[in-house]
C-alpha cells in the first residue's frame, strides 16, 4: 500500500482470504523525512536575469567602440 508522504507498506496475509472476503488490516505508517518527500521541480527563467545584464553591458561597449 502506498499514500504519498509516507513510506511504502508491504506484509503479507496469512492464511489468503477466499475470492471477495474483506480481512481487516492494520498498519503503521511511517512518514518519510521532509528532505525525502517528493517536490515539484522549481523552474528557472528561460534566460537568466544576469544573462540579460550581460548582454546590455555588451551592446553598450560596442555601440561605445564605433564611436
Amino acid at each position: 500500500m502506498e499514500k504519498p508522504g509516507y513510506t511504502t507498506y508491504t506484509g503479507k496475509l496469512t492464511p489468503h482470504p477466499a475470492a471477495g472476503e474483506i480481512v481487516p488490516l492494520t498498519a503503521d505508517l511511517v512518514m518519510m523525512p521532509v528532505t525525502a518527500m517528493p517536490t515539484e521541480p522549481t523552474q528557472s527563467p528561460p534566460f537568466p536575469v544576469a544573462g540579460i545584464f550581460g548582454l546590455v553591458a555588451l551592446g553598450a561597449f560596442v555601440l561605445s567602440r564605433r564611436e
